[in-house]
């Protein structure tokens, strides 16, 4: 009793991305964890793909992408013309020399 489900937490970081959206801002999401950002991932896609006109526009940075690639992905996060809303990366990668200021 009392613990919030994951699909709780979900929601209300949806919620929270929506409204950090609706106010102009762009967020950084960082996990520790590469799985996490799947789960992360999947719900946004699931997400935009019901909300059409509401879409959550994101990028991502893990072990998984080149570092050759990661600059051009934290130049469009940074550009206010790009339309991404919200840039996931794990903790790994966040302070290796990536300046994002959104």
């Amino acid at each position: 009793a009392g613990e919030t489900s994951p699909c709780a937490k979900i929601g209300f970081l949806l919620r929270l991305l929506s409204l950090h959206r609706e106010a102009g801002h762009r967020t950084l999401v960082f996990s520790s964890r590469r799985g996490m950002l799947d789960v992360i991932a999947s719900c946004l896609e699931d997400f935009n793909n019901a909300n059409p006109r509401g879409r959550l526009e994101f990028d991502r940075i893990d072990g998984e992408v080149p570092i050759k690639l990661r600059q051009g992905i934290i130049d469009r996060f940074n550009s206010s013309s790009s339309g991404v809303h919200c840039l996931l990366l794990t903790t790994q990668v966040g302070g290796v020399g990536l300046t994002a200021t959104g």
